[in-house]
């Protein structure tokens, strides 16, 4: 999944892709240990699609508290 497509993808979404993902790498991760595993080339994929996803959520984060004016001082 490119950044482009991520970033198309809504606030809510992104959240529901990076737990799919989570899921995913963790039963590849055991399948890899038992042996099971066909695709282990997807491990790599996938923990970089999550850094991906991980860092629009966290620059959008960012973006919404510098919005914010500060009301503590």
């Amino acid at each position: 999944m490119k950044m482009a497509e991520i970033r198309k993808l809504t606030p809510d979404e992104r959240l529901d892709k990076l737990l799919q993902l989570r899921k995913t790498l963790m039963e590849t991760r055991f399948k890899r240990v038992a042996g099971q595993a066909d695709k282990t080339h997807e491990i790599r994929e996938m923990r970089r699609v999550i850094a991906r996803i991980k860092t629009l959520l966290s620059a959008s984060r960012k973006a919404a508290a510098s919005e914010k004016p500060d009301q503590g001082s």
